[in-house]
């Protein structure tokens, strides 16, 4: 009987101990929202909001275009309507 309870006993130290330096692991990750905070643009809203103080124009669409820029469709003063894009890590836009 006491050979079952010391490999009972062993293996819960070994289980214990595996499960936790890989909580330790975890804990020292930086957690993805960081990579976030670096941006000069953090939504659409604020995309949006810069090219139309950039234009003067009504803006009619902005969406995502890829991992750090978005895309915003605008009606000019003069008519034309333009896709601009803007880059959210450095805050330039692209476009007419």
């Amino acid at each position: 009987m006491k050979p079952i309870w010391l490999v009972i006993i062993i293996s819960v130290f070994i289980t214990g101990s595996l499960s936790e330096s890989a909580w330790a692991d975890t804990r020292n990750k930086k957690p993805p929202i960081a990579a976030k905070n670096k941006l000069k643009i953090k939504s659409p809203q604020q995309a949006a909001q810069l090219v139309k103080r950039r234009t003067g124009g009504k803006i009619l669409k902005v969406r995502p275009s890829g991992k750090n820029s978005y895309q915003v469709k605008v009606l000019k003063e003069n008519g034309h309507i333009v896709s601009m894009s803007v880059d959210a890590s450095s805050g330039r836009i692209k476009g007419r």
